[in-house]
C-alpha cells in the first residue's frame, strides 16, 4: 500500500517509481500472455469527474474528504525514532495504533492512536528480527506483525500483554515480496521471480507457495519484465477478493477470486506512461513529457470497495497540485475517479485516514472526524 519503493538495481529502482509504454508489438505480446478475464475492462478517464452518486465505496470515501489532521509524526531533525528515511508501508491495529515501515532505515516503528512513538521494531541487518531491504508489512488477525524484506524472507513478531512486539522467528520465501495482505488467515504475496509467470502467491507459515495465480504481460526481456510486475496489493476481506495494480506500466487495476479466479478488470484512461525503449544488448531507456508522468501510488481497501491512488511524477514544468483516486466498488468493479490532496494514502476507514507526506521530510499522518479512532 503506501509510497513507491525502490528496486534491486538503479534500473529497475527506475522502472518501479516510474511508468512505461512500449511499443505495440510488445504489448500485443503481452496481451496473448494475460491471464483471461470473464469481460472486457471498464474503462474510467482521470479527466473526468462521474457523478457522486452516494452508494457503495462512494459512501465511504465522502467522509474522508473534509476531515480534520489530527496529528503529524516525524521530523528533520530530532531524536532518532521521529526521523524518517523513506516511509514505505503502514498498518493499522485493531486497538488503533499505526505501524510505520521505514523502508531506507531498516525498522518499523510503532505509534499510538494519539500519534505518540511507543517503539522501534526491528532494524537493518540480516540477523534474527533484522530486516536486509524490508519492503512490506501486514498485520494478520491475531494482530502479529509480519515484515517481509527483499532477501526473500518473512519476519514475524508478536505483541505482548504490554503492547509491544517481539520477534518470533523468520523464514524464507521464493520470491522477494513487494507487497503482501491477509484474507482471513491466508497471506497472500506479491512478487516476482525470472522464472515465475504467476505475480501473486499465497503462502503457508513456512513461506511455501501453496499458489499461484495473476499471470502478467510477459516479453522476453527480463528487465521490462520485472518493471511490469512491479504493483501494489489489496485483500478486501468483505468480499473476499484480492486486488492488484500495476504501479505504472500498464494502467489498469485487477480483482481475483481467492481462488485466483478472475473477476474483474478497470482501465484508467488518460493516464501517461512514461516511454520504455528496449536498447540493442537488452537494456531498457526510459523518457517522458516534460508535464511528467503518472503512476499509481497507493492502493487502499476501504468498506465496499478499494481506493487506487494516481500521482504525476517527474514533471519539469508546473502542473496541477493533488492527486486521483479512482474509487472502484469491490463486487461489481464499477468504478469513479474523484480529485484528492497530493499526500498518499496508507490506510483508510469511514471518517478517518492515514497518509504521508514527502514535501520536504517524510512524515505520517492521520486525519480523523474524531480525537483518536
Amino acid at each position: 500500500m503506501s509510497s513507491a519503493r525502490a528496486g534491486a538495481a538503479p534500473i529497475v529502482a527506475l522502472a518501479v517509481m516510474q511508468c512505461c509504454s512500449v511499443s505495440d508489438a510488445t504489448a500485443r505480446q503481452w496481451q496473448r500472455d494475460l491471464t483471461p478475464f470473464p469481460a472486457a475492462p471498464a474503462t474510467v478517464h482521470l479527466s473526468a469527474r462521474q457523478p457522486r452518486t452516494p452508494t457503495g465505496a462512494l459512501t465511504w470515501v465522502a467522509t474522508l474528504e473534509a476531515v480534520p489532521v489530527r496529528w503529524r509524526f516525524g521530523t528533520e531533525d530530532g531524536r532518532p525514532e521521529t526521523v524518517f528515511g523513506q516511509i514505505g508501508d503502514v498498518a493499522v491495529a485493531a486497538d488503533g495504533s499505526i505501524l510505520v515501515l521505514d523502508s531506507r532505515l531498516g525498522d518499523v516503528r510503532l505509534l499510538s492512536p494519539a500519534g505518540t512513538f511507543l517503539q522501534t521494531i526491528g532494524r537493518a541487518g540480516n540477523g534474527p528480527g533484522e530486516f536486509a531491504r524490508p519492503s512490506a508489512i501486514a498485520l494478520d488477525a491475531r494482530g502479529r506483525l509480519f515484515v517481509a524484506d527483499f532477501a526473500r524472507r518473512l519476519h514475524t513478531f508478536e505483541r505482548d500483554s504490554r503492547g509491544r512486539y517481539a520477534f518470533v522467528r523468520t523464514v524464507s520465501l521464493p520470491v522477494a515480496a513487494e507487497d503482501m495482505c491477509f484474507l482471513g488467515a491466508e497471506l497472500y504475496i506479491h512478487g516476482f521471480d525470472m522464472l515465475l509467470t504467476e505475480l501473486i502467491h499465497r503462502v503457508d507459515s513456512s513461506g511455501r507457495i501453496l499458489q499461484s495465480f495473476g499471470a502478467i504481460y510477459r516479453s522476453v526481456n527480463p528487465w521490462l519484465n520485472h518493471a511490469v510486475s512491479a504493483g501494489w496489493l489489496a485483500c478486501h476481506n468483505e468480499t473476499g477478493t484480492i486486488v492488484f495494480a500495476p504501479k505504472g506500466i500498464i494502467p489498469e487495476i485487477r480483482s481475483y477470486r481467492h481462488d485466483g479466479t478472475p473477476l474483474w478488470r478497470v482501465r484508467i484512461g488518460g493516464f501517461r506512461p512514461t516511454i520504455v525503449e528496449e536498447l540493442p544488448g537488452g537494456g531498457i531507456r526510459f523518457s517522458g513529457p516534460p508535464e511528467g508522468t503518472h503512476i499509481v501510488s497507493a492502493l487502499v481497501p476501504v468498506p465496499s470497495g478499494v481506493m487506487a491512488q494516481v500521482r504525476v511524477v517527474g514533471a519539469t514544468q508546473p502542473s496541477s497540485p493533488g492527486s486521483d483516486l479512482v474509487v472502484i466498488d469491490a463486487r461489481t468493479g464499477q468504478a469513479s475517479v474523484l480529485r484528492w490532496p497530493s499526500r498518499v494514502l496508507g490506510a483508510a476507514g469511514r471518517g478517518w485516514y492515514v497518509a504521508i507526506e514527502t514535501d520536504s521530510v517524510p512524515i505520517v499522518g492521520l486525519w480523523s472526524s474524531a480525537r483518536t479512532r
